[in-house]
């Protein structure tokens, strides 16, 4: 009796309803509330795909509500998904905001609900209805639950509330306007990258993943904001937080690497070549993902922000167990390559250059060539790849860039810490091994030429790159530079600084191995002349040469 008593309510609620899209389904709703498992999912999945013209009116919801809300709950994916998106465009559908008020609660609730959901499509519906929830009520008729969010976002159990949390939170403050946005990003969230639970660090860092997608090209009023952040966590000492920071640092790159090419590639290189290997490893992989972008490049097997296809989810950003998000941009004049195959095209290479103008082109390549001498094995190979996809020939490419290459190998050499010294030293003995006359003729003035630099450690670097260039370039190429080499040697030998004329020491005991005693034939008596007509340099340079052999 009860049950026919509200069946026949259901008819009179029917009966008063003008929203014309409604009525047509008002059979599918009464049917979906008197057999939910039956009829749920096929009425929700009709309401998601229909276009609502005209307002939806109290009767009208009063039909529809009970359908959604039981479908937030329902165990099918398809119900949880189309109940939620049904929910974001509410606020939209109805005339008056006061219309949604008396199921607000209980929508907010749902929603909570369903942004810890297991499934990372989920969550994203989810989030997305939560923010538009948000814009089309207000931030009054949502009091506390910016801070549940964040709390959310900081719990101590799972990633996917970490994750979910993060979500709503970015689809949120996105709602609530730049002011709100960067106010909590400022005060509450980016100081967060220093909490001492990695949880809470993993937590903000997923903020910094999603808020790119949903604030599109908009991110980039807070990109100088977030990138530094971003790359100080790619550093961090829990994997899942470095984890996370590169899939944020990804997307970052991703999507602003045609529009702020100038802001995200010095940035990038000078993580390159930080202290710190992990971050040199991500710094590389993150000028792959710009490089691939500007060139039009796409590797076979992995999505644009360098996931596995088979891990990729309809959201388009993947967790460890879970993920979220959109991805922007289209993909015309995409150029597919095999990364097993190592192959550069050579119209990626024409983009590339085209993209970056050719001086920052050759600049960033001597820089990723650099890096491909890192001490450390997996930077390394990392930059291998990235040079093997943007770079068609090697030869040629060695040759261009090779001015800019020496100004990196100079300034490194010349620098105070070890690995710098050591990376530009291989990287040198690298080009000279590879190419041999083919660059010696252009590097030789180089070097010859850095010996008059103002800063001394500019000449210092240039006498140890003598020492790399001597032992790779083999004898008959020392023989035939032989009188440059020796010109170069004896300037340095009389250099005003002693840290300088011992590194050139180095470089003449170096260049009298490989050469033999024609070397001192050459420079010792023209540095006993000098002597004879008082110059004190000539003297601190035989010094030099005498202390190094005594060594």
């Amino acid at each position: 009796k009860v049950r026919r008593e509200g069946l026949a309510a259901l008819g009179d609620i029917t009966s008063v309803i003008t929203n014309p899209e409604v009525s047509t389904v008002a059979k599918e709703l009464k049917n979906a509330m008197e057999d939910p498992p039956a009829n749920s999912e096929k009425t929700l999945l009709l309401l998601q795909d229909m276009d609502f013209v005209n307002p939806v009116d109290a009767p009208a919801l009063a039909m529809i509500m009970p359908v959604v809300l039981r479908g937030m709950s329902d165990r099918s994916t398809k119900c949880k998904s189309a109940a939620a998106k049904i929910i974001g465009g509410m606020s939209s559908m109805v005339n008056e905001p006061k219309t949604l008020m008396p199921y607000k609660e209980e929508i907010e609730s749902s929603l909570r609900k369903t942004l810890v959901d297991p499934l990372p499509n989920v969550r994203a519906v989810a989030a997305r209805s939560l923010g538009e929830l948000v814009r089309g009520l207000g931030e009054s008729e949502f009091p506390g639950l910016v801070d549940w969010l964040i709390v959310t976002m900081k719990s101590e159990t799972t990633t996917v509330e970490r994750s979910g949390g993060a979500q709503g939170l970015s689809e949120v403050l996105v709602a609530l306007g730049p002011e709100k946005l960067e106010s909590t990003l400022l005060s509450q969230l980016l100081p967060l990258q220093n909490s001492g639970d990695a949880r809470i660090r993993e937590g903000m860092m997923w903020v910094l993943a999603f808020l790119p997608p949903v604030m599109g090209f908009h991110f980039a009023d807070i990109l100088e904001l977030c990138l530094p952040v971003v790359l100080k966590s790619l550093s961090d000492e829990a994997e899942f937080v470095r984890n996370v920071s590169l899939k944020a640092g990804q997307i970052i790159v991703t999507q602003h690497a045609v529009s702020h090419t100038d802001l995200l590639l010095p940035v990038i290189e000078g993580a390159m070549f930080d202290s710190d290997w992990r971050i040199r490893q991500s710094a590389v992989q993150l000028l792959g993902d710009l490089l691939f972008k500007l060139a039009g490049i796409r590797r076979q097997g992995v999505d644009k922000f360098g996931n596995a296809n088979e891990e990729i989810g309809k959201a388009g950003i993947v967790e460890e167990d879970e993920g979220s998000g959109e991805s922007s941009g289209d993909d015309e004049g995409i150029v597919e390559v095999d990364t097993d195959a190592h192959v550069g095209s050579l119209q990626a290479e024409k983009s590339l250059i085209k993209g970056l103008g050719e001086e920052r082109h050759n600049g960033i390549i001597a820089a990723l060539f650099i890096v491909r001498a890192d001490h450390s094995i997996v930077v390394r190979q990392a930059a291998i790849q990235v040079w093997k996809m943007v770079v068609y020939n090697t030869g040629r490419t060695m040759r261009l860039i090779l001015p800019a290459l020496m100004d990196y190998i100079i300034r490194f050499l010349s620098s105070e810490e070890e690995d710098k010294r050591y990376t530009a030293g291989t990287a040198l003995g690298d080009v000279v091994r590879k190419l041999g006359d083919r660059v010696l003729p252009t590097m030789v003035p180089i070097l010859k030429d850095g010996l008059s630099a103002e800063d001394e450690g500019q000449r210092q670097g240039v006498c140890r790159g003598l020492v790399e260039l001597i032992a790779a370039a083999g004898k008959r190429n020392l023989q035939t530079y032989a009188a440059d080499l020796v010109a170069c040697v004896k300037t340095a030998l009389c250099d005003p600084s002693q840290e300088v004329r011992e590194a050139a020491a180095l470089s003449f005991e170096s260049l009298q191995k490989q050469v033999g005693q024609e070397v001192t034939t050459a420079i010792f008596p023209s540095l006993l002349r000098m002597l004879e007509a008082g110059d004190e340099m000539a003297l601190n340079g035989i010094k030099e040469v005498l202390a190094q052999k005594s060594t």
